[in-house]
């Protein structure tokens, strides 16, 4: 898998610039893509992940930062419950006045998950897909597959160009709009989406 620095390399070849200015630039147009790539890919390539977080309180926060949280389970002993989300609004109008000790429903304020009633015992599992990493060093490593890194490619081009109010810019975007699709395509073919069960079924 690439990282920052592979891409960089591939991106001043295309632009022909390797000046320490454009560097700067390039950077930010790679961690740019990189981060609207990544949120297009992460359900194909890396999935939803769980965790189970012991409740003490109808606040919970979890142990990872989510993008989309696409299941919570909650049990006091040893069966699963299926908890139905619902909006802030749906929440405050049909909530806060539930007293039970076991949660069924809940909603999600940034990355804290209120319950219904006053739970203070428990298990939490939670399921969704993470907030990736940007690639902000020469370190971490590109979730995009090496096949597609051209998409990552077109689209730091792109963004450097229309930074330098290159005309260029408009077919690049063109060109990595493109890419970007084929690669879902190909991504969606070969890994359906497997999304989880509804009411324990």
């Amino acid at each position: 898998m690439a990282n920052r620095a592979d891409y960089r390399t591939a991106v001043q070849n295309e632009v022909d610039d390797s000046s320490t200015s454009a560097i700067s630039v390039i950077n930010n147009a790679i961690r740019e893509t990189y981060q609207e790539v990544a949120a297009d890919i992460s359900p194909y390539v890396t999935g939803d992940v769980k965790e189970e977080v012991a409740v003490t309180s109808a606040t919970v926060t979890p142990t990872n930062s989510y993008e989309q949280i696409t299941d919570v389970r909650y049990k006091s002993s040893s069966t699963w419950g299926f908890l139905e989300q619902v909006t802030e609004e749906e929440f405050a109008d049909t909530e806060l006045n539930y007293t039970g000790s076991t949660p069924s429903k809940y909603m999600v304020r940034g990355n804290t998950i209120i319950l219904n009633g006053s739970p203070t015992t428990g298990t939490l599992r939670i399921q969704g897909t993470v907030v990736k990493v940007e690639l902000d060093d020469d370190v971490k490593v590109s979730i995009v597959p090496d096949r597609f890194s051209r998409v990552v490619i077109l689209g730091s081009v792109y963004r450097f160009k229309a930074y330098e109010d290159n005309p260029a810019a408009e077919n690049y975007s063109l060109w990595y709009q493109q890419a970007k699709i084929d690669m879902l395509l190909q991504l969606a073919t070969k890994s359906p989406i497997i999304k989880p069960p509804l009411y324990n079924r």
